[in-house]
């Protein structure tokens, strides 16, 4: 078995997505709207004597707010590469879709209860939210094993908030937090290696006999060359 560390391959196949086409409520020209519908002859000019002039005008009044808010309201793009975040779980977004309809009811009918209603629902939220965020981080860190990973990791510790937070601290078994390098190292060595930590580690009675010809061929100046192209930079 070799000691080495896994070189993890991350290959991309199959077509590229276009990007996603969607209208945004938010960006419509609301006034434009208004004068595109008063403008329209079919909405201004009609009667209504049967059923089927019913059935006729309700297709053109549909058909005219959508060509309405297609001319009024531009197409945004949206990258399909963009990924949800890892805290973005379905249970968060069932419960952001819980509070929007609680601040719509405080909107609505402005009494005690219903802000009452939404406080309660945020305090929930945010509950969630943290407990989610921390589950995500937690495994992101434990499933870390690229240069790229490991590069993001660092980065986001490096642009953290507050300059005191440095990566030297780590929890020991009693719930304390280590105040020096050693004292990490040592924890660490102790979680990750307990089977083959000792104080006074010996070298092996009969060392690895060194064969010329293996070691040629592992580090064969070509192949180190290949391997290390495929490294991330």
């Amino acid at each position: 078995n070799s000691d080495h560390r896994y070189i993890m391959f991350d290959v991309t196949t199959g077509p590229k997505k276009d990007p996603k086409e969607i209208r945004l409520v938010k960006n419509t020209d609301w006034e434009k709207f208004d004068e595109i519908l008063s403008n329209n002859n079919l909405l201004n000019n009609y009667t209504i004597n049967t059923a089927e002039d019913i059935d006729m005008h309700t297709a053109y009044l549909n058909s005219a707010i959508t060509e309405a808010f297609e001319q009024s309201c531009p197409i945004t793009y949206i990258s399909s590469a963009i990924k949800k975040p890892p805290w973005l779980t379905p249970e968060i977004q069932q419960a952001q879709k819980v509070v929007r309809r609680k601040l719509l009811r405080v909107r609505k009918y402005k009494n005690p209860r219903a802000r009452k209603e939404l406080k309660d629902c945020n305090t929930e939220y945010n509950k969630l939210l943290d407990k989610t965020r921390r589950t995500a981080w937690r495994k992101f860190c434990q499933e870390t094993e690229t240069v790229k990973q490991s590069a993001r990791m660092n980065h986001i510790l490096k642009n953290c908030d507050d300059p005191k937070v440095k990566l030297e601290a780590v929890y020991t078994s009693s719930g304390a937090l280590t105040s020096s390098a050693k004292e990490t190292l040592d924890v660490m060595a102790d979680v990750h290696f307990k089977q083959n930590t000792t104080n006074n580690p010996q070298p092996p009675d009969t060392p690895y006999e060194i064969q010329p010809d293996l070691v040629g061929k592992i580090y064969e100046r070509d192949r180190m060359d290949r391997a290390i192209e495929t490294f991330d930079p």
